[in-house]
């Protein structure tokens, strides 16, 4: 039967020397038809925690809260949990802002401060999410380069995260939403990573087999571990890292050159 992979077979042999056995030992270089990114720490670094970040956004505010504020939001929101992954199966930006303002109301209530202080922190809350002008998020500068050249080469694109429904405005803030034919965030579908149904659901909508895949993330468990338990390719972004070496890169530079890699 024929690969419909176009699939480039040499003796690992003939470039790495008499020592390995060509008839055992093969360079398998694979075109994926498609490629799913992670988003924090692999197309934005990300310094996002709610209890950290609410406090920020008081600072920045400048509506002073008392020692102990961040613990206390972050207990509200621990008991809060099942409504707030509620909210996000909606797909609706009016059921996610709605969650945030109600316990943000709540939160300054439970320190004796108006709730009505809310709006202005939301208004400081939505400009660290949402623009590029933000101490939460920042593009990495190898990601539009890399992009736009899997873009020219035909191979579609698609973001798998664990996040909130916030992540479709995020991508659309730093104006790479349009090079992805979908955003899956994880708490849209009730899964996270690595539960391999994350990426199945990607898979299924697009309609595309998991051996014509490749997944790039941060996450070693997440990212690695999550996309091979759904059969497909994976590699790990460590930014940190001098070079590349399987299975991790240190840049999505010339990501292309990692096809050749037997994942």
């Amino acid at each position: 039967m024929t690969s419909n992979l176009g699939l480039l077979v040499q003796p690992i042999g003939a470039i790495l020397g008499s020592k390995w056995n060509d008839s055992f030992a093969y360079l398998i270089k694979m075109t994926p038809k498609l490629i799913t990114f992670d988003c924090a720490q692999t197309l934005l670094w990300t310094d996002w925690q709610p209890h950290t970040f609410i406090v920020r956004c008081c600072a920045l505010a400048q509506v002073p809260v008392p020692v102990g504020a961040e613990t206390l939001y972050l207990e509200l929101f621990r008991s809060r949990i099942a409504e707030y992954w509620a909210s996000n199966l909606y797909k609706s930006t009016g059921h996610w802002r709605e969650f945030w303002e109600r316990l943000g109301q709540d939160w300054l209530s439970a320190m004796s401060l108006d709730p009505l202080l809310y709006e202005t922190i939301s208004l400081v809350a939505e400009k660290e999410l949402f623009t590029t002008d933000s101490h939460t998020f920042e593009l990495y500068s190898d990601v539009v380069p890399c992009l736009e050249s899997l873009k020219q080469q035909g191979i579609r694109l698609s973001v798998i995260s664990n996040w909130d429904h916030s992540l479709h405005g995020c991508l659309e803030a730093f104006g790479i939403a349009d090079y992805f034919e979908a955003i899956y965030a994880s708490l849209e579908h009730g899964v996270e990573k690595p539960d391999p149904e994350l990426f199945q659901i990607a898979l299924r909508e697009l309609g595309v087999a998991a051996s014509d895949t490749l997944h790039v993330g941060d996450d070693p468990r997440d990212d690695l571990q999550g996309a091979r338990s759904a059969g497909i390719r994976a590699l790990q972004i460590d930014r940190n890292q001098p070079s590349n070496s399987f299975p991790i890169i240190h840049t999505l530079e010339n990501l292309e050159s990692t096809f050749e890699w037997n994942l």
